[in-house]
């Protein structure tokens, strides 16, 4: 099953100084993004953490600041001393995609998901952005909030040939930008887990046990939301030298995820010393780990009711018209009202020249 790919930014032609490409490298709820500076064409180049069958790229666009479009290109890189490197290296065009036109006053964040026409070996990913949809300025500034590459790792691409796949492969939603960019990273972790050990319970047809990893991963993702929301308070407090309410925060935070982890039923989940046969009973009532949050002292604007966002495993052939999903998310430091995110698949289109007229 193709899995979330670590990467790491090694170039971008601009950044804005607050917005940093670096933002890039890691996707969580008080997660920064991008901002360009200066004329376009503007070049991101991500460096993955190992040769990658990319099956699928997934790119969140900020709410106003949104490229005409973005072109992907791949490359295995040069190796020199012994590592890859992309110093003139070449790089293939698998396809380029227009975003959508923000509409005035949009509070609309917009989740593009592309399978690649086939799964594509590279070490290294290069994104680049046209300027802005009119009637904005062409120097004017584009961001993405985050980038999200799904595929398989292999150990010799030259040895092992990419196969052409039948039909698009199941992909975790926990590897979703929709799960990630909402839920705090230390909660979605033992999601995860939990999704592991529902898995191997499945195998073992203790089923009973499967219903219990489900309901609490169903809950933890409830409570991780709610400490998602928490982190990107904390970090606006901070910005805005509201150092009392981020100590609050953090401290909120910090009791929140000790409680949770700590909580004997989901510990009991875990099974560590082995299978436990109380979890093989009838479950009496779902899971519920709210008693660990304790009301949020960010009332107001930022008490947000949040849909769980994780997607439902399905087919994503590579044309498919729009799916729109409700969600709410919130808005970095400069602009902290609520948010609606809808998500989007898309194929990569041809010819692969992105158009960086903003006048066409």
């Amino acid at each position: 099953m193709p899995k979330r790919i670590p990467f790491h930014v090694v170039y971008a032609t601009s950044e804005d100084s607050s917005y940093p490409a670096c933002e890039l490298n890691a996707q969580g709820p008080a997660a920064r993004g991008w901002r360009s500076e200066g004329a376009p064409p503007h070049e991101l180049l991500l460096r993955l953490a190992r040769v990658t069958s990319v099956h699928k790229l997934q790119l969140l666009a900020h709410h106003q600041l949104i490229p005409a479009c973005v072109e992907v290109l791949v490359s295995g890189g040069l190796v020199s001393e012994g590592a890859a490197t992309p110093c003139g290296a070449t790089y293939t065009s698998v396809g380029r995609v227009t975003l959508a036109r923000p509409a005035q006053q949009a509070r609309t964040r917009e989740l593009r998901s592309a399978a690649l026409p086939e799964p594509t070996i590279a070490r290294f990913v290069k994104l680049k952005l046209s300027g802005p949809h009119p009637p904005a300025k062409e120097d004017d500034q584009v961001a993405l909030m985050a980038v999200n590459v799904l595929g398989e790792e292999v150990e010799d691409s030259e040895s092992s040939p990419v196969q052409p796949v039948s039909k698009e492969p199941a992909y975790s939603p926990y590897d979703d930008l929709a799960f990630i960019m909402y839920v705090d990273n230390d909660i979605a972790d033992l999601v995860r887990s939990l999704d592991e050990k529902k898995k191997a319970a499945v195998g073992e047809e203790r089923f009973e046990y499967a219903r219990r990893l489900k309901s609490a991963g169903a809950a933890l993702a409830s409570a991780g939301i709610r400490i998602g929301r928490w982190r990107l308070r904390k970090r606006t407090a901070a910005a805005r030298d509201d150092f009392e309410l981020a100590r609050r925060m953090r401290d909120r935070i910090a009791d929140a995820l000790c409680g949770v982890k700590e909580d004997p039923q989901l510990c009991r989940l875990f099974e560590e010393d082995g299978p436990d046969r109380r979890n093989d009973s009838s479950m009496p009532q779902e899971y519920d780990f709210s008693h660990h949050l304790s009301p949020s002292v960010a009332a107001g604007s930022l008490s947000l009711d949040i849909p769980s966002p994780v997607p439902p495993i399905e087919p994503e052939p590579e044309l498919q018209d729009p799916e729109y999903v409700n969600g709410e998310e919130e808005e970095d430091v400069q602009d902290m009202q609520p948010n609606r995110l809808y998500k989007k698949k898309f194929h990569l289109h041809f010819p692969s020249q992105c158009n960086h007229n903003p006048s066409n």
